[in-house]
């Protein structure tokens, strides 16, 4: 296991040779503002 932080890092499957932007794996998903912090769970569309 490892952290990312923001939108800018990417997931990386070594296995199977794929990284994913992070942006690309949460672009439809719309995070709630007033939760604030990292530990807030993502709200679906």
């Amino acid at each position: 296991m490892r952290d990312a932080d923001g939108l800018e890092a990417a997931l990386e499957l070594p296995p199977i040779q794929v990284t994913i932007a992070l942006s690309d794996l949460y672009r439809r998903i719309a995070f709630d503002p007033t939760l604030g912090g990292a530990e807030s769970p993502p709200s679906r569309p």
